[in-house]
């Protein structure tokens, strides 16, 4: 019997369990934190940004309640990225564990970092204007690549946490997966059948009706366009405009 086995029920407490193999409070908090910021909060963030109703949100009358909820699901998603790495830090200062030893763990500091860098531009995001500025149209592309960068690395790293749980022999790691998995395809589809709707114009969300009133308008000018553009509301978008070009 070795020595770790004749210790009394007493001394057992100066650590994790074996049988939990590092899976204490500490790290099970940074998961559900991480896990609610990657899956839940900073994907519907983008899904309000992208599919959310703008219809109303032109430079004459902006429309902010998207916006806000945006921002707050945004900011949300940084909470939890923060506490979970206070968490994860906790862990391996207590423990002695390494840092940035696995694939998870690169993966998830990439994700974290990522957050982080997404939060900074939408604090410098530079104002809207028609047309729109250099400057705006790089802020726009990049928060862009942010986020899809920032799906993939939380989901990466979600995964790879998740599958470092099964080996480890952690509890209920094997029905996580399977709701994991499910999750994923769930919000596959959405996501196609979004897109489908989005393209195909059912939803009003589209930047296509502010382009196509400026196409109609014919002038660049900001303060001219936007003058026309108050005076014409009820110009058609970009649907209509191809469904009359058949």
């Amino acid at each position: 019997m070795n020595s770790s086995e004749s210790e009394s029920p007493g001394n057992s407490s100066k650590g994790p369990s074996p049988s939990h193999h590092g899976f204490d409070n500490t790290t099970l908090l940074h998961a559900y934190l991480s896990v609610l910021a990657f899956v839940v909060l900073f994907p519907l963030a983008g899904a309000t940004a992208r599919y959310a109703d703008k219809s109303r949100d032109t430079i004459v009358s902006p429309s902010k309640t998207w916006l806000r909820v945006h921002r707050g699901l945004a900011w949300a998603g940084l909470g939890c990225v923060v506490g979970g790495l206070v968490f994860m830090e906790w862990h391996k200062v207590e423990g002695g564990h390494p840092h940035l030893h696995s694939a998870h763990a690169l993966w998830g500091a990439a994700a974290y970092v990522l957050a982080s860098f997404q939060i900074a531009l939408s604090v410098l995001r530079p104002a809207r204007t028609v047309p729109p500025t250099l400057k705006r149209r790089l802020w726009k592309l990049l928060h862009v690549l942010a986020a899809v960068s920032i799906f993939i690395t939380g989901l990466v790293a979600t995964w790879l946490g998740v599958e470092k749980g099964i080996s480890h022999g952690a509890s209920y790691s094997q029905e996580v997966m399977g709701l994991f998995q499910a999750v994923l395809v769930v919000g596959a589809i959405l996501f196609a059948a979004l897109e489908f709707a989005r393209c195909q114009g059912y939803l009003s969300n589209a930047p296509w009706d502010e382009k196509a009133r400026l196409r109609a308008i014919g002038d660049s000018s900001t303060d001219e366009a936007v003058r026309r553009m108050e005076s014409q509301p009820d110009l058609p978008s970009e649907v209509e405009l191809r469904e009359r070009e058949k």
